[in-house]
């Protein structure tokens, strides 16, 4: 953890505050970290983000792509079986299509190369983190629990998933996200 030389300042940053850590970076490129909470807890809520969204991801990928933005992608800390009982399909078939085309979110599981072509059709990937490890995109998305974030639980696996953009950071921090899956 203690040279980088890959990702924006704001990443570094955001790593630098999260682990406690004092990693060196070279690259003089800003960059974007955004962080948004979705809770039912007013008190978590972020101002810019005041209330509680059932499809906060859907939503948030949704206008990201809808803005223009593009090498986008979504990383998690669910199984593909997690992750697909996650999203929600049919919500996103009620979405406005972009350019003519519906909006959609493809969850892969390890065939990444069968991810890579599909941008264009407006399917936006979505890994288990580890799967996309090694691999980079402009945006990252990443949907992590809140509680996990808060405690700091999962560092190696938050630097992971952090670390894959080139560019900007979007962390959407869901109340309770793994405890749906808990049986």
């Amino acid at each position: 953890w203690n040279k980088n030389k890959r990702n924006p300042v704001s990443v570094i940053e955001r790593l630098n505050d999260y682990l406690n850590e004092n990693i060196q970076h070279s690259r003089e490129y800003r960059g974007l970290t955004n962080i948004l909470v979705n809770s039912k807890n007013p008190d978590e809520r972020e101002p810019n983000h005041p209330i509680y969204d059932k499809n906060f991801l859907e939503n948030y990928v949704y206008k990201l792509f809808k803005s223009g933005e593009r090498e986008i992608v979504i990383l998690m800390n669910l199984s593909a079986r997690e992750i697909q009982h996650r999203i929600d399909f049919n919500y996103l078939k009620s979405l406005k299509p972009i350019n003519n085309q519906p909006f959609q979110i493809g969850i892969f599981g390890i065939n990444i190369k069968e991810s890579q072509s599909l941008e264009d059709q407006g399917i936006i990937h979505c890994f288990n983190y580890m799967t996309f490890k090694g691999c980079e995109k402009k945006n990252v998305v990443i949907y992590w629990d809140l509680d996990d974030f808060k405690n700091k639980e999962e560092k190696d696996e938050f630097y992971t998933a952090l670390t894959r953009t080139t560019e900007c950071a979007h962390i959407l921090l869901e109340e309770s996200l793994k405890s749906k899956f808990v049986s």
